[in-house]
């Protein structure tokens, strides 16, 4: 999975999730700055969903 923060916010936080069948992982949560991506293998089990969250609103949630 990757996300890339989009250029029209300088700095964030920005906290990623993956739920499964079995938990929620919290995969990245902190604050960035411009330019910001982030990609990671994600082991799931399952049907699962990516949550991304910045600046406290939820921008993404999407089936892995």
């Amino acid at each position: 999975m990757s996300y890339t923060l989009p250029e029209n916010i300088p700095n964030a936080v920005v906290v990623i999730t993956v739920q499964d069948e079995v938990l929620v992982n919290t995969v990245f949560e902190g604050p960035v700055q411009q330019p910001w991506s982030f990609s990671q293998e994600i082991v799931v089990r399952g049907t699962a969903v990516l949550r991304v969250v910045v600046n406290g609103q939820q921008v993404l949630e999407s089936p892995l």
